[in-house]
């Protein structure tokens, strides 16, 4: 009987909590609200991060897309002004070029087989 009554005291002992159990729960939990501010702040800027970067990468894919386009017209205005004032030229250059394509695609279709 006495040693389940110590074992009793000894139980209700670890589980009453003593100044220093209530300061260093009072610590950890302050420490866990720090750490807790300190993720929330981290995410946040990383969030903010995230947007302006990609407001800045959509705005340059933008820029990048303006200037293919222009540089597009000024090739076909070019091709355009090039057969007009070289008709001959340019029968022939396409001429060419599609008997090299066609060499070049036999060429491929035998080396696969």
């Amino acid at each position: 009987m006495i040693a389940f009554s110590l074992f009793s005291e000894s139980r209700l002992a670890m589980n009453t909590p003593t100044p220093q159990t209530d300061k260093s729960n009072a610590q950890t939990h302050t420490t866990a609200e720090q750490v807790s501010e300190t993720v929330k702040k981290t995410v946040e800027e990383i969030n903010a991060e995230a947007a302006e970067l990609m407001h800045r990468s959509s705005q340059a894919l933008h820029e990048q897309t303006e200037h293919l386009r222009t540089q597009v017209r000024e090739v076909r205005e070019k091709t355009l002004g090039y057969i007009q004032h070289e008709p001959v030229k340019s029968v022939f250059i396409a001429a060419a070029t599609g008997a090299a394509l066609v060499l070049l695609s036999n060429w491929l279709s035998q080396r696969i087989k």
